[in-house]
């Protein structure tokens, strides 16, 4: 890889370290020539290089780095899944959902895993799907009232000439 090329990948920090302490180990020039190389102070380059020589291939965070990685991309996923559901689905088709899958998984992983509060499920689950007799006519009469008595003053006034404003 030539230094400062900008169509090439940047690696991370460590796999950097090791390609350019390795590059001055295999190479005829100075240590100080591939630091310059690199922009890099050569007391830095000279740490890197001890480092390797130290630690070996793990002086740069090689080993758990990738696993980290991969475990931190799939945490990232279950959270984009389970938001998605989320987002999807309304509260009584995840009330559902749960109910299906209780007895198998149990009430407390189902509804950790489609992100629905006990007391929001307990809720829908004993209330009537249907509202009684009395709530309907309830709900009639305030939607008489609100045709025949629009709320005013609620709406917000935007002054349309902007220097008047």
């Amino acid at each position: 890889m030539q230094p400062n090329a900008p169509w090439v990948t940047a690696p991370t920090a460590g796999e950097f370290k090791l390609q350019v302490v390795l590059e001055a180990l295999q190479s005829d020039g100075t240590d100080a020539e591939v630091a310059r190389a690199y922009d890099i102070h050569p007391v830095t380059f000279s740490n890197w290089k001890k480092k390797l020589k130290e630690n070996g291939s793990k002086a740069f965070g090689g080993g758990n780095e990738l696993k980290e990685k991969k475990d931190k991309i799939a945490k990232l996923e279950r959270m984009v899944g389970r938001k998605e559901v989320e987002i999807a689905m309304t509260t009584t088709e995840k009330v559902r959902l749960v109910d299906q899958h209780r007895e198998e998984h149990g009430l407390n992983r189902c509804l950790k895993a489609i992100g629905l509060p006990k007391s929001t499920y307990y809720y829908r689950k004993n209330r009537p799907e249907e509202p009684s007799q009395e709530e309907q006519k309830l709900m009639d009469h305030v939607r008489e009232i609100i045709q025949d008595h629009p709320p005013k003053g609620l709406l917000l006034r935007v002054p349309t000439d902007p220097a008047g404003a």
